[in-house]
């Protein structure tokens, strides 16, 4: 399977995306136990797409 560049860039939309839906509670400091799973569900998400980042630098770049 390859991946195009715009499956990572539409990935890439998307992890920004969430992550600035949770700015303005995060800048009200409103964010309690409910909100902490959708949270880290997005901290999840992020840190998938630095690894597949990596893992596309170093195949094409590296090796």
């Amino acid at each position: 399977m390859r991946v195009g560049v715009k499956d990572i860039a539409a990935r890439l939309v998307v992890g920004l995306g969430l992550l600035l839906w949770q700015v303005p509670a995060a800048l009200r400091r409103a964010i309690g136990a409910p909100r902490r799973l959708p949270i880290k569900l997005i901290s999840m998400f992020w840190h998938f797409v630095t690894i597949v980042w990596v893992a596309i630098y170093l195949t094409v770049y590296v090796f």
